[in-house]
């Protein structure tokens, strides 16, 4: 993805949830890995909505800029 593309989806996000509905990459650590510590990832950023209404605009925003949706639910491997 475009960098000036990902920084503007970045921005969106950030203003659509507020700044509890996000995590910086940097401060995810546990959120990047699977369960079983094989696979992990480097977003641009972890989406954080605590609403349905957060969700949709979430998964929106990412639609406007072409972005990929990776869901994870609470890694416990169930």
């Amino acid at each position: 993805m475009d960098p000036t593309v990902s920084d503007a989806l970045v921005a969106e996000i950030q203003t659509a949830l507020g700044p509890r509905g996000w995590l910086d990459p940097a401060d995810a650590g546990p959120v990047l890995t699977g369960w079983r510590g094989t696979y992990s990832g480097t977003p641009v950023l972890v989406a954080r909505p605590d609403t349905v209404d957060g969700v949709q605009e979430v998964v929106r925003s990412c639609v406007r800029h072409g972005a990929v949706v990776v869901t994870q639910g609470g890694n416990t491997g169930l």
